[in-house]
């Protein structure tokens, strides 16, 4: 993907208590993990809204070599350009030049819910699920239009979640109810029910207590070995390591 260099998202701090991601070779994958390391000071990470396909390339090309990807790092520059970069891939945010190709198909101008039903999924820092509503109404949201289904892999993976994530399907309480490492995990049940084969994660254990990130961390692997693309924005060293 080509885009410009223009706009800078606004800076944010870092989370309380959260350990800083360990250092790593600059812009390229770690072989043994698959991780993309940050630089701040480098020049061609700057925090600008146009380098934000640049840097999500950089993970695009670890994924192709070691079938995920992972950025770690502070609160800097170019996490905050990867914030931009899934918005951008995900049509929330639209470029002003330049195209977004999303497996080989031109998805520039598509809205969110056509890239969504050609196989993206994206998880938010903030959890968007509905909390006013049940448990069951909220897994089913994402194919309430009838125009989505699940393969047998994807329906695999998204009944896999909801058994590790301790998730019944039928619950009807509200979302609200749940303790906050299962409100974070029905937001991520609730992406795999529209049977993505790409899945974007922002910090996805934000908030969790070791025991919950791990588990968190468990589940993604077996979702990217059963083939599943991953890609994860995180500042816990833990969950980096698992």
């Amino acid at each position: 993907a080509d885009s410009p260099r223009s706009g800078a998202p606004p800076a944010s701090g870092s989370a309380a208590g959260r350990e800083r991601a360990p250092a790593l070779p600059q812009g390229r994958p770690d072989a043994a993990r698959g991780v993309v390391g940050l630089d701040p000071a480098e020049p061609e990470w700057h925090a600008q809204m146009g380098d934000a396909l640049g840097t999500m390339g950089d993970l695009a090309r670890a994924e192709a070599a070691f079938d995920r990807a992972l950025a770690a790092g502070p609160d800097s520059a170019p996490v905050l350009a990867l914030y931009a970069g899934f918005a951008l891939l995900c049509g929330i945010y639209r470029p002003d030049t330049g195209r977004i190709i999303l497996k080989g198909q031109d998805v520039t101008r598509l809205p969110p819910f056509r890239r969504v039903r050609l196989g993206l999924g994206l998880t938010f820092q903030t959890n968007r699920a509905y909390h006013d509503l049940a448990v069951r109404q909220n897994l089913e949201a994402a194919t309430r239009s009838g125009t989505v289904t699940r393969d047998v892999a994807a329906d695999e993976r998204y009944r896999y979640a909801l058994e590790r994530f301790g998730l019944d399907p039928e619950d009807m309480e509200p979302a609200r109810l749940l303790p906050h490492h299962q409100l974070q995990w029905l937001e991520i049940a609730m992406v795999l029910a529209s049977g993505p084969d790409i899945l974007l994660l922002d910090e996805p254990t934000a908030g969790m207590s070791p025991e919950e990130t791990m588990q968190t961390a468990r589940v993604l692997q077996h979702l990217n070995r059963s083939g599943m693309t991953i890609v994860v924005v995180e500042h816990d060293v833990a969950f980096v390591r698992e």
